[in-house]
C-alpha cells in the first residue's frame, strides 16, 4: 500500500493521471472504462487475484500496443524472457525511485513531464 500510494504522487507529479486498481479483475475493468484514454499499464506481479503476465496479456487484447511497466520486488527471469523484444514492456523492481520510474516509463513510450517542484516558502 506504501509503493502504491507513493507510485501515484510520482506518476501526478509526472503528469500522469493514474487509475488505481488493487486487484487484476478491478484493472482489467478500469482499462475497458478509460479505453483509449489508457496511455500505459503498471503491474504489480504480486496481484492477489491473477498472474501480472496474465493481466498483461488481457489488456493487450484490448490494446495490443499498450506500454506495460511491471514491477516486483522479484522478477523471474522467464518472465523477462517472455516478454523479450517488445519495445513497450519494461521491468523494475521494487523499491524504486522516482527517477527509475520515470526512466522505465519512456523507455516504454510512455509521455512524461519534468516532475513538479515543490513550492518554496
Amino acid at each position: 500500500p506504501l509503493i502504491l500510494l507513493n507510485t501515484v504522487d510520482e506518476l501526478k507529479d509526472l503528469g500522469c493521471n493514474p487509475i488505481e486498481a488493487a486487484t487484476g479483475d478491478a484493472a482489467f475493468a478500469a482499462a475497458q472504462v478509460a479505453g483509449d484514454h489508457l496511455t500505459g499499464a503498471i503491474i504489480d506481479l504480486g496481484l492477489p487475484d491473477c498472474r501480472g503476465d496474465a493481466l498483461a496479456h488481457k489488456l493487450r487484447a484490448l490494446r495490443p500496443e499498450l506500454p506495460i511497466l511491471f514491477v516486483s520486488g522479484n522478477i523471474d527471469a522467464g518472465l523477462r524472457r517472455s516478454f523479450a523484444g517488445d519495445r513497450r514492456v519494461a521491468f523494475l523492481e521494487k523499491p524504486y525511485t522516482p527517477a527509475a520510474l520515470k526512466s522505465a516509463l519512456t523507455s516504454i513510450g510512455v509521455r512524461v513531464v519534468e516532475p513538479r517542484l515543490a513550492p518554496r516558502s
